[in-house]
């Protein structure tokens, strides 16, 4: 390949030609950087139905599509090239267009544009390419259903809808030996497209009614069993991360805690942000629902805050000043949501469709690691002082952090 800057081809400018070099210095592709398009000349049977193909947005062949660097077009382009000519009156003008814009229509009537997407190009081209070059009455008809397919309304070559799937397909690619040593991206990112929908009671599967029930039960079971261990070790591995931090806000944990902690406690279906209950009344930051419709509020510290102070006039160990304004903002909150429960649970029945219960909200403050706590009598007096309240338990982050280990041991053996 050889490529010339700024030149007059076939009475245009252009700011650089590419040309094939061995074989008789044809010029393949044409670069117009002022009009930000390029002009692919065409050779070859292709050649002799339409000249050239305007890529509209490509200042060079266009990643994700191949075109011939001698100019004769994808692979088996002759096919696709005499159905979508055959279309139009033979003394028409007929102008091919890819475009990098995500349009694909056809503009007039004599002098006529046929405009395609570069990402639709390529599920036309990929079939194409894969279809055995012996194979042309397939390759048409492959080619017929495509045309017929994204214009409907122009082009009737054929009924049968372009990419339609043949029942089986799946499970035959699935039982290959090679399927999971394979399996691409791409492969990936549409199973996660797909999956979801197979749930979605609009979604009609062929077979036996009890069947499809009972692998879709199985299928969701399984799903959930995986996702839940790979999270969960994904949560944890952030977790040990976390406490050995030692500059770490309060708004990093309450983050943390409200978005990959707090949903593993199967007692909590629901978690309520704020913001959504629209009352201009004190309230935490999130609520947690749990499986009875009550209430819990929580209160997050850091796990670096000091639990204890000794007192030495009377020997004896109280709360740092800071956990004792952690405990008093969640009495706090407690007593506003008990003095307001009327308000809020009409509020939340009325905007969200949720019911729930203000009766005796409990309140967690989450606080320190057990590592302060050195001596007996320390470990005792905290017992002494969490015991203090009905209403209120104190958990430290690293019996949470056991907490966690301790269900992905048990999510292991299932």
């Amino acid at each position: 390949m050889k490529r010339k800057n700024n030149i007059k081809y076939k009475g245009k400018n252009y700011s650089e030609i590419i040309m094939d070099t061995k074989n008789n210095e044809f010029t393949v592709l044409a670069i117009d950087r002022k009009n930000n398009k390029s002009i692919y000349f065409l050779r070859g049977n292709s050649g002799k139905i339409f000249n050239i193909i305007e890529l509209e947005g490509f200042l060079d062949f266009p990643v994700g599509i191949y075109l011939n660097r001698n100019g004769y077009g994808f692979k088996n382009s002759f096919y696709f090239f005499k159905a979508l000519r055959s279309q139009f009156p033979s003394r028409s003008n007929v102008s091919f267009v890819i475009s990098r814009k995500d349009e694909s229509k056809i503009i007039g009537t004599r002098n006529i544009t046929v405009i395609i997407s570069l990402d639709k190009m390529m599920r036309i081209t990929n079939a194409l390419r894969d279809i055995s070059t012996s194979a042309a009455k397939e390759m048409q008809e492959k080619t017929n259903s495509f045309l017929s397919t994204i214009f409907p309304k122009k082009i009737k070559l054929s009924e049968e809808k372009f990419d339609s799937y043949i029942p089986g397909s799946i499970s035959n690619q699935i039982q290959k030996s090679d399927f999971l040593t394979n399996i691409n991206e791409t492969d990936l990112e549409q199973l996660t497209l797909v999956l979801p929908k197979l749930f979605d009671p609009k979604t009609r599967i062929a077979g036996r009614i009890t069947k499809i029930k009972d692998y879709k039960i199985r299928l969701a079971n399984k799903t959930r069993k995986i996702t839940e261990k790979i999270y969960l070790k994904e949560v944890i591995s952030e977790f040990r991360k976390k406490l050995k931090q030692t500059t770490i806000s309060e708004q990093s944990w309450q983050i943390f805690l409200r978005d990959k902690v707090l949903p593993f406690n199967t007692s909590y279906v629901k978690i309520i942000e704020k913001q959504n209950i629209g009352l201009k009344i004190t309230l935490p930051d999130f609520l947690l629902i749990d499986i009875y419709g009550f209430l819990d509020v929580y209160e997050i510290k850091t796990q670096n805050e000091k639990l204890l102070s000794f007192d030495k006039s009377h020997g004896n160990y109280y709360w740092k000043s800071e956990i004792s304004k952690a405990i008093s903002q969640i009495e706090n909150y407690i007593h506003i949501l008990t003095k307001n429960a009327d308000i809020i649970m009409n509020e939340l029945r009325k905007k969200h469709n949720i019911s729930i219960n203000i009766v005796k909200p409990r309140g967690f403050v989450v606080v320190g690691k057990s590592e302060q706590l050195k001596t007996e009598e320390e470990k005792t007096s905290y017992r002494l002082l969490t015991s203090a309240y009905k209403n209120i338990d104190f958990i430290l982050y690293d019996d949470l952090l056991k907490n966690l280990e301790s269900l992905a041991i048990i999510l292991e053996t299932k």
